[in-house]
């Protein structure tokens, strides 16, 4: 079978196991048909952190066992209220049915009497030390669950960490050479109204663009008409659109990268504390310890009884009746008294695994919304001008695939290129023009 855990309820579901040889995807269907949780809002884990790729197929994660399930959680925003494990069905009184056979006369009928409370009392106590095991597993899984997040977390933290190194090295570098550009931008325009009044030289037009000495074509002009493809832009668009675009990084950035880094610090702090699960379960533990000695004790009293029972009806001695009422009086008791203490036990597995539902789905709730934030805000804003900077600098670096990103970037390229076409153009121009004054004289 294939274990699934679904980590808000704290239940464990099982799947065939082919769906190991189906994709990612394929599960994710099953499960939405099965538990009711759509696709879209399944987030799929193992331990270790690593997060299950709807492309990929099931088995190549190596997960799925019932000490090894995979992790399911469910995208908070849509995720029912914690829910409380109700054990009420398995927490009988049983003191009414014990005070009625304490006082009944020393007959074989009451041996037979309370010898069957006495099995009663034994089959409860089975059945509440089997859910009490069964809520102390889940909440183990857990906390193996939990701690598949903060792997998944950490990694998270050591990306992101590394992208405000990134930014903030870059951001420096791009400081550097900032005033270049500006400084090229600035007397653009001056280099425009220069070659302007330029005269184009006859050496740079074909045979098809050779004009009349007095058709006054500048150089400017014969510049513009050897446009670059489809694109419009003359030179002055260009260097307006490359001046806003330089503007788009500044303070900003950084403010958004200590904001960031605030994220890492939170996450790397308060909601990583995993001592109160810790303490609670080791507490659990010790309940089911004292719980499996006293359903052991109840099995061996019932065991007597039984024994007790059988031994009076077969020999039929009324002499030793009094003497072994009184006994199983006390032992009744005593298994009363054991049976209240379980009852105690169950309640506080119970009660620990929906305070543990609650516990967890509050970190969930916090660790999704940051994850949301680093992709749909921070992250794309520092990503988009991470790669900008790169660009324009010649390097290479991860990009995005928003449309912010695509948009910043070809601004990237752009900055880039005219940069380095204006120094270019910048040298020509003054070689062109002692050409021209040459030739002039």
């Amino acid at each position: 079978m294939l274990y699934i855990f679904l980590e808000d309820p704290g239940i464990m579901v099982k799947f065939e196991m082919t769906f190991a040889l189906e994709s990612v995807a394929t599960l994710k269907k099953a499960i939405e048909e099965r538990c009711h949780i759509p696709a879209s809002e399944q987030i799929l884990l193992i331990s270790g952190g690593e997060r299950l790729e709807d492309n990929q197929r099931v088995g190549k994660y190596h997960t799925g066992t019932d000490n090894n399930p995979i992790f399911l959680f469910r995208d908070v925003a849509n995720s029912p209220p914690p829910s409380v494990v109700d054990v009420n069905e398995y927490l009988q009184d049983l003191s009414e049915s014990v005070n009625a056979v304490l006082d009944l006369p020393p007959t074989i009928r009451t041996v037979i009497s309370r010898s069957a409370l006495a099995q009663k009392l034994c089959i409860s106590a089975q059945e509440q030390l089997r859910l009490a095991e069964g809520l102390i597993h889940d909440q183990h899984l857990q906390q193996q669950g939990w701690a598949a997040v903060l792997a998944h977390l950490d990694d998270m933290i050591v990306y992101y960490s590394a992208m405000c190194s990134a930014c903030e090295k870059t951001y420096v570098q791009f400081l550097d050479i900032r005033d270049t550009f500006v400084d090229l931008l600035n007397s653009f325009n001056e280099d425009l109204t220069r070659i302007s009044k330029l005269p184009v030289l006859p050496a740079l037009l074909t045979s098809d663009e050779i004009e009349p000495p007095d058709s006054g074509m500048s150089l400017l002009d014969w510049i513009t008409s050897h446009k670059d493809g489809d694109n419009d832009q003359t030179l002055a668009e260009v260097a307006s659109f490359c001046s806003r675009s330089i503007q788009i990084l500044d303070q900003k950035l950084m403010s958004k990268v200590a904001e960031l880094r605030e994220y890492i610090k939170i996450a790397e702090s308060n909601y990583r504390d995993v001592k109160v699960i810790e303490t609670k379960l080791e507490h659990l533990d010790q309940v089911m310890h004292a719980s499996k000695r006293i359903v052991q004790d109840q099995i061996s009293q019932a065991q007597t009884f039984n024994s007790n029972k059988t031994s009076a009806i077969k020999e039929q001695d009324a002499s030793i009746l009094k003497e072994l009422c009184t006994f199983h009086r006390e032992w009744l008791l005593v298994m009363e008294s054991n049976h209240t203490q379980l009852c105690k036990n169950l309640k506080t597995c119970a009660s620990y695994k929906s305070d543990l539902c609650a516990y967890l789905q509050t970190r969930l709730q916090w660790n999704l919304k940051t994850c949301a934030s680093y992709k749909s805000d921070l992250c794309a804003y520092l990503q988009t001008r991470l790669q900008w900077v790169s660009e324009t600098r010649g390097c290479d670096s991860e990009g995005t695939d928003t449309e912010e990103f695509e948009k910043l970037r070809h601004s990237g390229q752009t900055v880039s290129e005219c940069s380095e076409s204006n120094e270019t153009i910048r040298a020509n121009m003054r070689q062109l023009g002692q050409d021209a004054n040459q030739g002039l004289v």
